[in-house]
């Protein structure tokens, strides 16, 4: 739980440190403010002056550096986490289709709480954050399957997607990447070595890995036939 605790609280911190002007969101023009959905500043408490909001903002960095220091842990991590749902919102209150962070209840606030309120002593709290991690990988995973199905998932589409945000300069260095030389041999070896770790962990562990079959999408369709 302490190096869960330092891990969570250091990431925290990292995006906050990174967002220095966060609360400055809040003194937009009003008409900026139309087309956000009814009754969200309420839902997250957007009612101080500015001068409030940014020595709160203060305010959680200090509690993440003391959960991540274990100072005062409980009130910290709670405090860190209750501070973080009123802020992690603005990250993209603009946006057309509102992300996690318009929740508020990103992993880390969450995670935050569970360290927070559940007793150190015992195994379930480790296990329930740990999940909310992974739960991360898992429903984005859910989401693109329900939004394109197995086809995002093709090395055609992927290499598509990068190519887009290359040309629009959000992954400047995505056509490089794309085109490496050996791109494609690091994928012939690293590919086989994960299906052979995941089919070992069977008799090893008893553990089968569900997803392994997605492995199958990195074989290009010309090898398959010609194979």
């Amino acid at each position: 739980m302490k190096l869960a605790r330092i891990v969570v609280a250091a990431h925290a911190l990292w995006l906050v440190g990174s967002r220095p002007c966060l609360p400055a969101v809040l003194e937009w023009p009003t008409e900026l403010w139309a087309g956000t959905p009814t009754g969200i500043s309420l839902r997250y408490l957007w009612l101080f002056t500015p001068g409030v909001e940014r020595l709160l903002y203060a305010a959680l960095a200090l509690a993440l550096i003391l959960a991540i220091f274990g100072v005062a842990t409980r009130a910290s991590c709670v405090g860190a986490a209750l501070l973080l749902y009123h802020f992690a919102p603005l990250e993209d209150v603009f946006s057309v289709a509102y992300g996690p962070y318009v929740r508020g209840l990103t992993a880390d606030v969450i995670v935050l709480a569970i360290l927070g309120f559940a007793p150190s002593q015992r195994r379930w709290p480790l296990t329930l954050l740990r999940c909310v991690v992974a739960s991360q990988y898992v429903f984005s995973t859910v989401s693109k399957l329900h939004v394109a199905g197995m086809s995002w998932f093709q090395g055609e589409n992927i290499r598509d997607l990068a190519i887009l945000f290359d040309r629009l300069q959000v992954a400047p260095h995505a056509h490089t990447i794309i085109e490496h030389p050996t791109l494609r041999p690091a994928a012939m070896i690293v590919v086989p070595l994960a299906a052979l770790a995941q089919i070992a962990a069977v008799p090893l562990f008893g553990i089968v890995f569900l997803g392994a079959p997605l492995l199958l999408v990195f074989v290009e369709r010309e090898e398959v036939v010609s194979g």
